[in-house]
């Protein structure tokens, strides 16, 4: 089973790029809302202190003109045009000047015996009243709110269409921004995805260090030379362990299959001679597959039919337990690029697991997945612990009760990876190992 990967360049949901962009849009657009609400209470504030002052002014106005030095009332003489919303009413509340009629002419009357300065809203008007000098009665004048609102909702408006350029002004900025500042590290991550284990000269070469992303480079350059030497150390190092054991596998084999040939030897020693034969064959394939890892396995020249690859890999792991019926599905017209011993050590190991582990049967099957061939070994065992899902692929780490050395399935997926491929655990029951092998990009012709 393959599992999700990203290539630079892919579609990746709230990359980097993405997460900044959005979060410079959706700061500004909240500051852009913010300064629109506040100017929009500053301006209802303000527009009702000047309508107000300008109330108060036309009360005192016109009480001035309509109160007599002896505090009788009269009918005001000299007021302004905007002067004429404006009403009198006597002490008892009578009304003495003004329009008279109209649902406004109704709020005012309301307004008529007030004792200190009040204020009504009737129908986008706003009145004012006070009381006259004297004890005289009360004025009450008016004023539309119409244009006031007007002049709010125009400024509003304007203010609204500036914040929506901000916002936009400020994330195609921070788009260009951060595209041209992250551009050294998308050209830095496709270059290493392009880059595999035979390219460890390789280097990023951003040139002196001035800045954050030039920085990382020179450290990621220092890494990867680090990274290059202990891979070559360790490439070297079994190519030389492989090679040192060839010798003696090679005199073991020779001198067993010479002593097989003795007209006088018992039954019961040739059997032993064969299965020093069949091991020294077996720790022979374990050397190729150890030289292939470190090497890093080439693809194969032709295509190779699994059902080739399934049936060696069952040869070399068959070799165990007799009671467990191992299930091998013809794979039909599939075919890897990968060489058949290369991808039989590394699904071998995989089968002698299953085969360990299993209570009943084994099955091993393979599919077309695309641009890969997924090969499944399916146990009945008792599985693996959901919290050691990768350990089993660590050198070495086994548990307790494990009877092997704990180098099986890392050797299996070492060598598929250097092939191209992998080896996952499947998650659920039962158990599923999945080998996935590049496939061939055309059959062979029949």
């Amino acid at each position: 089973m393959s599992g999700r990967s990203w290539s630079p360049g892919s579609p990746r949901a709230w990359g980097l790029r993405a997460r900044i962009v959005t979060t410079a849009a959706v700061l500004t657009a909240v500051g852009m809302a913010a300064l629109v609400a506040i100017t929009a209470l500053v301006l209802d504030r303000a527009n009702d202190a000047n309508v107000r002052g300008l109330l108060e002014d036309r009360a005192q106005a016109v009480a001035a003109a309509s109160v007599a030095p002896d505090g009788s009332l009269g009918e005001p003489q000299g007021l302004a045009a905007s002067d004429e919303v404006a009403w009198i009413f006597d002490a008892s509340g009578a009304q003495v000047h003004g329009p008279a009629g109209s649902d406004l002419d109704h709020a005012a009357a309301r307004l008529a015996t007030v004792t200190a300065p009040a204020t009504a809203e009737p129908d986008g008007w706003l009145l004012y009243a006070e009381p006259l000098p004297r004890g005289a009665g009360a004025v009450v004048v008016g004023s539309s709110l119409r244009p006031y609102e007007s002049t709010r909702d125009t400024a509003l408006l304007v203010a609204g269409a500036l914040g929506v350029l901000v916002v936009g002004s400020v994330t195609a900025m921070s788009a260009w921004t951060v595209t041209r500042a992250l551009r050294p590290v998308t050209s830095m991550a496709r270059s290493a995805a392009a880059w595999s284990e035979q390219d460890l000269d390789r280097r990023f070469d951003l040139g002196p260090p001035h800045d954050e992303i030039t920085e990382l480079g020179a450290v990621l350059d220092a890494l990867l030379g680090r990274v290059a030497r202990a891979l070559v150390a360790e490439q070297r190092l079994t190519s030389e362990l492989a090679h040192e054991l060839r010798t003696p596998l090679t005199v073991v084999r020779a001198e067993a299959e010479l002593a097989l040939r003795s007209p006088a030897l018992p039954a019961d020693e040739a059997d032993r001679l064969e299965r020093i034969v069949a091991a020294t064959d077996h720790l022979a394939s374990v050397i190729d597959a150890l030289l292939s890892a470190a090497r890093g396995a080439s693809s194969a020249e032709t295509p190779v039919p699994v059902d080739e690859v399934l049936a060696a890999a069952a040869s070399v792991a068959s070799t165990g337990r007799l009671d467990v019926d191992l299930v091998v599905a013809p794979a039909g017209r599939l075919y890897v690029a990968t060489p058949v011993d290369v991808a039989a050590r590394a699904l071998s190991p995989l089968v002698a697991n299953a085969l360990r582990y299993a209570r009943t049967a084994v099955t091993v099957a393979a599919r077309d997945g695309g641009a890969v061939v997924e090969i499944e070994v399916r146990d009945d065992g008792p599985g693996v612990d959901p919290g050691r899902r990768e350990d089993v692929f660590v050198p070495g780490r086994r548990s307790v009760e494990s009877p092997g050395a704990g180098l099986g399935l890392p050797l299996a997926r070492r060598v598929a990876r250097g092939s191209g491929g992998d080896v996952q655990l499947a998650e659920g029951s039962p158990t599923r190992f999945v080998l996935t092998l590049p496939k061939a990009a055309r059959p062979p012709r029949d």
